[in-house]
């Protein structure tokens, strides 16, 4: 049997962004993957469209995908700010002395 290569994919119809009132993006997706591990750290800087985000990931859960045969499922829930949240925001100006 040959080996298959690493697939790892966004589930698009998953994609939630909202933003509180500082600004804030609150982003959450799934990633479906041929393998139990996932690199978190590549998801700190996002772009969807013409808005880049840095977010931290402030949740993951992983769970098998039901009547597959090595296939996972991760939730994933960031918290960041995007170039479209305002540099005066009170977020981004929080958010920035931690960058």
């Amino acid at each position: 049997m040959a080996n298959i290569e690493e697939v790892e994919f966004i589930d698009c119809g998953s994609l939630s962004i909202s933003y509180d009132a500082t600004g804030r993006a609150n982003i959450s997706l799934t990633i479906v993957k041929n393998s139990p591990d996932v690199s978190l750290n590549k998801y700190n800087n996002l772009t969807w469209g013409e808005v880049e985000f840095d977010t931290l990931v402030m949740n993951a859960s992983q769970k098998a995908l039901v009547g597959s045969i090595n296939w996972y499922e991760w939730g994933l829930q960031l918290s960041g700010v995007g170039n479209s949240a305002g540099k005066n925001s009170i977020f981004n100006q929080f958010w920035g002395k931690y960058r």
